[in-house]
């Protein structure tokens, strides 16, 4: 599904992916941590964090109309048919 592309590349490269009518990804660096425990050190790594709140900035439209070859009327009703899809 094309949503998913979007929020995976996006993500990586940006670290913030907006995705419109869904809410905001993030991507969270956790630091590495010694676990006093068992006297191990944990590795370092990355979460996604969710939030229903968003800004659309245009960043998706444009990501599928350069993926896909549309024009940005083509590609915002495919996007908002992905979306719906998402949805369901």
């Amino acid at each position: 599904m094309i949503v998913e592309q979007y929020i995976q590349e996006v993500l990586f490269r940006q670290q913030v992916c907006i995705v419109p009518g869904i809410g905001t990804f993030t991507l969270q660096y956790i630091p590495a941590q010694y676990n006093v425990v068992d006297k191990s050190l944990d590795p370092p790594g990355q979460r996604v964090i969710f939030e229903e709140t968003w800004s659309d900035d245009g960043s998706c439209l444009e990501w599928i109309s350069l993926k896909e070859n549309l024009v940005p009327a083509v590609a915002s009703r495919k996007l908002d048919k992905n979306i719906a899809d998402l949805k369901a």
